[in-house]
């Protein structure tokens, strides 16, 4: 997966230009919000109800502001009347009435100002749970192609850090409008009470806001560069996870120390900066905006403007309206800041939709032969991988593949599992292009055992089901029983209830290995692929192993991937690949004969047993 800002992988992120005007950021907001929208519905209709509630909100709120200015100018007169003027019309309302009024605004300012707290809070996690059930839609539909190719601890990061920073850009957008409204009204407000003195505190407001643009295009390559630099460092972490048994045997040694010193090093100066300009912001927008305040007080004096009580209201609305202005800047540069973790994610999420995995339509009932028809693969133009490979197997058969190290064996299991298409030729079943069938059909039909055992956090039935729903609790005990596991999980503290983990102490290795061929064994499958089951297994181990493969015949395929002479000898025929291409195909006993490579693995094989 590509990392932000190479434009190659999900991860890259778009160039921000050097320089950037007002227009341009307000067009970058609303792209950056058309990628949101896509991720939760009924945005429309919540955008239409944010924005009435923030004008209901700054009406109520400027009415309140006025009639509280009133009351103040008629209770430092002595009158028992506050006196109120919009514009050029006039009005008069006693204390009491007026003190009631002005409970009534304060309580629809409340319900307002909870309704703008609530909204872009749900706009943001309907965004982000969208979001995360998208990405990991794409993800699991997306090619092997492209998985084999994630970076360790990449789509962790998708998940976590950027889907929650993709839904504070929400929150930001969200509250962005309410504020902006907000400000608008409050400022239409007062321009009704007293345009002069309103225009000369607004012009000041404006010449505030665009002081401060300049703050965002820093804020937006800050946060590019940590979130290029969150993905490197996510992979790091997962490294030292995978690596911790390697990492506690050799001991962390002073390079790898530094190493990752040296990742967490180099986020500190851009999350410095993040975390400067995220408070920084506020409080000089605050002291700037009390000054020019006061410069413009000194203008509207100088000017003689209105009387008293208007002067006071539209004093307190745009007091009010800063405030707002600097919540809208703040939003603005929540947005900037999180902005390219949700074009990276968006990015992502693009990638692996373009890269669904194909499938067939037609069912697959069951497997009778097997096989590859002049199949070519080439990771690269320069690396050609599988050259003409051509073979067929029938049900029953247990055929070995063995060859050097980069000979294809692989990239053979995986043509066989259909994790990856050939160039050219066809993986065919029954005569048939595998193509053609449903892969969730294959998938029960065809079952895999790695050379490495995974298991899940869960209990042993659950490692034995691996989420198949329809796998019974019979079936997966007779699975363990046909690996050789059941009596032994038997006697685990909690039987199949016993709670198993990546690097649970609970099993052996040979015990983990069993288990993973029993979840393969779980669905009854035609055709099993196992990737050297035996190589880190003691002799009775393996003797276990061999027994079960020997015991699936007539009616399943096996492939059996393995180095051993004492692993191949359960196998009916043996595959010799070299250099990409079948080399040979026969028995065992032949093949000692017959193919040099296999002769002198053989030979190798019995002179270590010596």
């Amino acid at each position: 997966m590509g990392l932000p800002g190479d434009a190659s992988g999900p991860g890259a992120v778009d160039e921000i230009p050097t320089r950037r005007s007002f227009v341009a950021r307000a067009a970058r907001a609303r792209a950056a919000f058309h990628r949101v929208s896509r991720s939760f519905s009924g945005v429309g209709r919540r955008l239409a109800l944010l924005s009435a509630v923030s004008v209901v909100a700054g009406i109520a709120e400027a009415a309140l502001f006025a009639l509280v200015a009133a009351i103040s100018v008629s209770l430092s007169q002595g009158s028992g009347v506050a006196s109120l003027t919009w514009g050029a019309s006039d009005a008069e309302i006693a204390l009491g009435p007026a003190f009631v009024v002005a409970l009534a605004l304060t309580l629809v300012r409340a319900g307002m100002q909870l309704w703008l707290s609530y909204l872009p809070a749900r706009l943001s996690a309907d965004a982000v749970t969208t979001l995360r059930h998208r990405l990991f839609a794409a993800f699991s539909d997306a090619s092997w192609e492209i998985k084999s190719r994630e970076r360790e601890g990449g789509f962790q990061t998708l998940m976590t850090a950027n889907a929650e920073a993709a839904s504070l850009a929400v929150v930001g957008l969200g509250r962005a409008i309410a504020w902006g409204l907000l400000f608008v009204s409050l400022l239409a407000t007062a321009i009704v009470i007293s345009a002069v003195a309103a225009l000369v505190l607004a012009i000041a407001a404006v010449v505030l806001l665009l002081a401060l643009l300049p703050l965002g295009k820093i804020i937006r390559r800050n946060s590019e560069a940590v979130s290029a630099k969150n993905v490197d460092y996510a992979g790091s972490i997962q490294e030292v996870a995978v690596l911790a048994e390697e990492l506690e045997a050799f001991g962390p040694s002073p390079s790898f120390r530094d190493g990752l010193d040296q990742r967490t090093d180099a986020l500190r100066h851009h999350l410095l900066v993040a975390r400067f300009l995220g408070n920084g912001v506020g409080t000089v927008f605050q002291s700037v905006a009390l000054l020019l305040l006061v410069a413009a007080l000194a203008v509207v004096w100088a000017l003689d403007v209105g009387d008293l009580a208007s002067l006071a209201a539209v004093v307190l609305i745009l007091v009010r309206s800063l405030s707002y202005g600097q919540q809208l800047q703040t939003s603005l540069n929540m947005v900037d800041q999180q902005l390219p973790y949700l074009t990276q994610l968006e990015t992502a999420i693009d990638h692996y939709e373009a890269h669904h995995e194909q499938d067939g339509s037609e069912p697959l009932h069951g497997i009778g032969r097997i096989g590859l028809e002049s199949v070519q693969f080439a990771y690269t133009p320069e690396r050609q991988v599988l050259d003409e490979v051509t073979f067929e197997v029938g049900s029953g058969e247990v055929v070995g593949i063995v060859g050097p190290s980069g000979a294809g064996k692989s990239t053979i299991t995986q043509m066989l599992l259909r994790l990856r298409r050939p160039d050219a030729g066809l993986v065919t079943v029954d005569g048939r292009d595998a193509a053609q069938f449903r892969r969730a059909d294959w998938r029960r039909r065809v079952a895999y055992v790695p050379q490495t055992p995974q298991l899940v956090w869960g209990s042993v039935a659950e490692n034995i089901r691996f989420f198949r729903d329809d796998i019974t609790d019979e079936a997966l005990r007779d699975a363990a029983r046909r690996a050789g596991l059941h009596d032994e999980i038997v006697g685990l503290p909690d039987g199949y209830a016993t709670r198993l983990g990546q690097r649970s102490s609970g099993l052996s290795g040979g015990q983990r290995q069993r288990l993973c061929l029993a979840r393969a064994l779980a669905a009854d499958p035609d055709v099993l692929v196992l990737d050297e089951p035996t190589s880190s297994l003691d002799v009775r181990a393996e003797v276990l192993v061999q027994e079960t493969i020997a015991s699936l015949r007539p009616g399943v395929i096996v492939f059996l991937v393995a180095h051993r002479l004492s692993t191949l000898s359960v196998c009916d025929r043996v595959m010799v690949v070299v250099d990409g291409r079948v080399q040979d195909f026969d028995t065992v006993d032949r093949l000692q004969l017959q193919n040099s490579f296999f002769g002198e693995v053989s030979e190798i094989t019995r002179a270590q047993t010596l």
